[in-house]
């Protein structure tokens, strides 16, 4: 599979992502690729696209080879952010392309906390990484994963297949979709910073898979209620009157979905 510069460069919009745009055959992970090229002096917006990973990283430090065919891409970010509010950028990340994504009349929905589907099965994800000093996080590189036409499990999808089931080709090659992506990435971000978390949860929840999800831990029912700005899953448990924010990972290991929803 080749990458089409001439695609891409017609295709892009943005001002600083994505430009420059370094593309190798394979490497072992984009994520670490990209650090490579911070740790040289590169500057906010540039971007890793590969067309095989032997070692993409993914969430809770798993590992796999990603085929060709997908979207491999990491961007630089070099936000003014607290440590803690870290969740933000994977929060920001997801949104961002779920709007640009929408905006071509393909509509996704997001599994908390970082992954994207379509009618329940896997179409991609996002794993933000960070450097930080003092408390302040100084230098991020965000790693998104979508399938495009790689092979995929019986609970992934391809972007090729949700436009052949929608009847609508708004993107027809990896170059434009990557260019749909840096576009969308840098237009998110520079609206969360400065409009800050309130439109990105708005459009977060309403498309969150497990929006009012009924869970059931230890016997008691509980309910998913938010998301809180730093990325946290709410979940209300009326028997005990009490009101939690799960960081990713950290539900009660024996919660049990009771009765999923998806957005509506």
């Amino acid at each position: 599979m080749q990458f089409d510069r001439g695609i891409y460069n017609a295709a892009l919009r943005s001002q600083a992502f994505g430009r420059p745009l370094h593309v190798y055959d394979a490497v072992a992970s984009t994520n670490q690729t990209l650090w490579e090229h911070l740790d040289q002096g590169a500057t906010e917006g540039t971007a890793v696209l590969a067309l095989r990973q032997t070692a993409g990283r993914g969430q809770w430090g798993r590992t796999w080879d990603s085929a060709p065919g997908g979207l491999y891409l990491s961007v630089a970010l070099m936000p003014r952010l607290s440590v803690a509010a870290a969740g933000q950028l994977t929060l920001v990340g997801v949104w961002a392309i779920v709007q640009g994504l929408e905006q071509q009349g393909l509509s996704v929905d997001i599994k908390w906390p970082n992954d994207l589907t379509w009618q329940g099965r896997k179409l991609g994800g996002i794993l933000t990484e960070t450097r930080s000093h003092q408390g302040m996080i100084h230098q991020a590189v965000v790693g998104i994963g979508l399938n495009w036409s790689n092979p995929v499990p019986p609970t992934g999808v391809t972007l090729q297949t949700v436009c052949q089931s929608l009847g609508r080709f708004p993107v027809t090659s990896l170059a434009g979709l990557t260019a749909l992506v840096v576009n969308s990435l840098e237009r998110g971000y520079s609206l969360w910073q400065s409009q800050g978390m309130r439109p990105v949860l708005q459009v977060y929840w309403s498309r969150l898979v497990q929006r009012h999800t009924v869970l059931v831990a230890n016997g008691e029912l509980g309910r998913v209620v938010g998301i809180t700005p730093r990325g946290e899953l709410r979940v209300s448990w009326p028997a005990s009157r009490r009101l939690v924010s799960y960081a990713p990972g950290s539900l009660p290991p024996n919660a049990v979905r009771q009765s999923p929803q998806g957005p509506t």
